[in-house]
């Protein structure tokens, strides 16, 4: 079972490297939950030189499966799940449900510029990235005296950049070192320990971009914060109607 469970893991690995890349569909997904499967039956037999080598390759095993599980959990650009999005209303509908969950002492500011152009989005998929960025920043930003804003503005086509919507959500809470700000979107990677978070927030949220045609980062603030900035592309509609240069603010406490 040893072997069998070691020459699985070889297969899996590129060649001549560690690390582990998305693998491509479903069928691989069930072969990693099988390796994780016999890799818990043969720790229970392993000594203490084994058992960290196989707890190793299993949580590698565990970070390509969340990294695939990702992948085919967002529908891609030009998806049949993607459909035209009425931007301020998912952001209406969001906001009911997550009011609630908002901590007392956070003072939050919501900010929509007037005029948002639509976007072609997994409606599902990006409440859920939203989501997560809401409530990393107020898990950053807790305790008296913590500030969340959540920002929604167009954004005119620029160099290689198409006309797209910024939505930047930013605390003042402790901040991300830059070192770290990379590790940010790998799976399971939380800045706050187990208890808090599983660390998958934003994995998804940066799948979620990508597959959408945007893109997202983290930019440390001063003196202190951080801003999460995910931008998405114009859903071209004769429809919608460009922006104005007036703002709806609104303020939350």
């Amino acid at each position: 079972m040893k072997r069998q469970f070691q020459s699985s893991f070889r297969d899996m690995m590129p060649a001549g490297t560690s690390s582990v890349t998305p693998l491509p569909s479903t069928e691989d997904l069930t072969s990693m939950l099988a390796v994780l499967a016999a890799g818990l039956e043969t720790l229970e037999f392993a000594d203490e030189q084994e058992a960290i080598k196989l707890r190793r390759k299993m949580r590698m095993a565990l970070l390509n499966s969340a990294r695939l599980v990702s992948k085919l959990s967002v529908p891609a650009a030009n998806s049949p799940l993607q459909e035209l999005v009425d931007v301020p209303e998912l952001i209406k509908h969001l906001m009911d449900q997550i009011q609630s969950g908002i901590p007392v002492e956070v003072e939050f500011e919501k900010i929509l510029e007037t005029g948002l152009w639509p976007v072609r989005v997994a409606p599902a998929s990006f409440a859920s990235a939203l989501s997560a960025l809401l409530e990393n920043a107020f898990l950053a930003a807790g305790g008296n005296g913590g500030k969340v804003s959540l920002r929604l503005r167009n954004r005119p086509a620029i160099d290689a950049l198409p006309e797209r919507i910024e939505i930047e959500v930013a605390d003042n809470g402790p901040g991300l070192r830059r070192d770290t700000i990379a590790l940010a979107f790998e799976p399971f990677y939380s800045n706050w320990g187990a208890d808090h978070r599983l660390g998958l927030g934003l994995t998804h949220a940066q799948r979620f971009a990508q597959k959408s045609g945007g893109s997202i980062s983290l930019v440390p603030r001063s003196p202190r914060g951080v801003r999460a900035v995910l931008w998405l592309p114009r859903a071209y509609d004769h429809s919608a109607s460009r922006s104005s240069q007036s703002a709806d603010v609104i303020l939350l406490r």
